[in-house]
């Protein structure tokens, strides 16, 4: 859990150390310019390979339910962690809490965690497709 942690850590410290950066490799990357792609493809999309690996081995030995998909679910968690960043400074101007905040940031990475690492255990409660 620790190194998931800290990557989340450095994850938001990137959106609150340079916010400028962040929004430009969102932009860029959404325009799929070929140069900022190859950027993203060598950086960024080697922790999403890494998380779709957890994903499989957690799946071979037990630990995460069968029948999810690892690359649907590696991409539905970075997609709220980087929905989430990108909407920092809303939050901080509806709610007053921002990841600027230790405490905040140390809080949302867990709840982060805590919330995805419990749908995907074998024996949480799952929804029946018919349901959804």
């Amino acid at each position: 859990m620790h190194l998931r942690r800290e990557g989340l850590h450095e994850y938001f410290n990137l959106h609150l150390e340079e916010p400028e950066v962040a929004r430009i490799i969102h932009r860029e990357y959404e325009a799929r310019f070929p140069l900022v792609f190859d950027i993203f493809r060598e950086t960024f999309f080697r922790s999403f390979e890494i998380l779709v690996q957890f994903m499989q081995i957690g799946q071979d030995r037990g630990l995460i339910k069968d029948g999810l998909d690892p690359i649907l679910t590696a991409s539905a968690m970075l997609a709220g962690a980087s929905d989430f960043a990108r909407k920092n400074p809303l939050n901080e101007r509806i709610y007053g809490r921002t990841l600027k905040n230790p405490d905040y940031r140390k809080a949302a990475v867990s709840s982060l965690l805590l919330f995805y690492m419990e749908r995907l255990h074998p024996k949480s409660q799952s929804l029946d497709e018919r349901s959804l």
